[in-house]
Order: structure tokens, then C-alpha cells, then sequence
């Protein structure tokens, strides 16, 4: 999919069993953003993997770039890159969710879920509605692993400054990131995959 403007509900959203999805020039607004997901829900086994958004701006949406997975689902969402998006007075940014709960009532908190790996957030800019620019609430029993962040900066709307949440969140960053990262680092395996991509000469030596 490219150059399409899409309003309304998710302006795109990447279900079960995608792989090889090549996204570009997106004008997404007013909506809910971009979102992976949701996966995992009636503890169903999904997988999405291989996703690419290149060039995205996203304006006064409820989210941005996200990745929502139900407790008590199986699977994994994996390989995924948001690359070079805009964002203008937009909630929550930068999301991964794995306690998303759509529902009425409470949902039972559970050890299986979705596992989150791999995800690639580079030159997101702009500006957020919420304090909380960016947003990693993942799974004790399966936390995210090899995100990474580079050339991110997101201001706030309302002025002061933004901050990061981070739970059970590892993986690395390069270059500016705005706000300050909160994840842990568990390996610079994901940033020195990218930097042999950018330097193809190099890993044939």
C-alpha cells in the first residue's frame, strides 16, 4: 500500500497471519492510527511478521504507531519496522500494549501471550497530546525483546516535557532519542543487524 490518506478507526491495521507487508507514504488522520493487531484474543495462536511503514504522518489520532496484544494468546509479532513518520498532536505515540483488554469488563491477567521481538522504531518526529510519548507496557512471563530506537523526537503539545514508560522492555538505541529511552539493554544484537544493512560492504569482509 502506498500514497493513500485514510481516516477513521484504525488507519490501518495489520491482523493475524501478515507477512511481507510493505507500507509507504501514509496520510492517516483523524483515527486511531496505525496498529498491529490486535493479536491473541480468545487465547487464539497468531503470528505477524516482516512489516514495513516507510513514510507515515499521522495527525491529531489516538494513537501512532502501535502493537497491541490479549493476554492468554500464543504466537509472536515479529520483525517489524516504523520508519520515518511524522506525528502532529497525537496520544501515545509509540505503543506496545500486551495487556490490551477491549472489553466491558476486566480481563484475566494470564502468563501466555503474544510475544513482541524485534520492532524497530527509526526517525519518528513530532508532536504528542500526552505526557506519556512513549509507551512499552509488556509481559512479565514474555517481555519484549530487541526493540530499538533511533532518531526519535517527540515533543509535547502542551509544552514541558514528555517522558517514557517501560515495563519488561530490553533492546538498545542510536542517535538522538527524545524522550530519554527507558528501556533495558540486553544485547546490541537488533542495532548492529541495522548498521550491517546500512554497510553491506562491511559484513563480507
Amino acid at each position: 500500500m502506498q500514497s493513500s490518506s485514510i481516516s477513521g478507526d484504525d488507519c490501518i491495521s495489520i491482523v493475524t497471519n501478515s507477512s511481507q507487508v510493505k507500507i509507504r507514504n501514509i496520510y492517516c488522520g483523524p483515527g486511531h492510527g496505525i496498529s498491529i493487531g490486535s493479536l491473541g484474543k480468545s487465547d487464539a495462536w497468531e503470528k505477524v511478521e516482516n512489516i514495513h511503514v516507510y513514510g507515515a504522518y499521522l495527525y491529531n489520532t489516538d494513537n501512532g504507531v502501535r502493537i497491541k496484544t490479549w493476554q492468554g494468546g500464543k504466537g509472536f509479532a515479529s520483525n517489524i519496522t516504523f520508519h520515518n513518520v511524522m506525528m502532529e498532536n497525537v496520544s501515545n505515540p509509540i505503543i506496545i500494549d500486551q495487556y490490551y483488554c477491549d472489553s466491558q469488563y476486566p480481563c484475566d491477567n494470564q502468563t501466555l501471550t503474544v510475544k513482541v521481538e524485534n520492532i524497530s522504531f527509526i526517525d519518528i518526529q513530532g508532536t504528542s497530546a500526552t505526557k506519556e510519548a512513549i509507551k512499552f507496557a509488556c509481559s512479565d512471563a514474555s517481555p519484549c525483546k530487541g526493540l530499538y530506537l533511533e532518531n526519535v523526537f517527540l515533543a509535547s503539545c502542551m509544552g514541558g516535557n514528555t517522558r517514557s514508560y517501560c515495563w519488561q522492555a530490553h533492546g538498545s538505541t542510536r542517535g538522538s532519542v527524545y524522550p530519554p529511552s527507558c528501556l533495558s539493554s540486553t544485547n546490541d544484537f537488533l542495532r548492529q543487524k541495522v548498521w550491517l544493512e546500512l554497510n553491506p560492504a562491511i559484513d563480507s569482509i
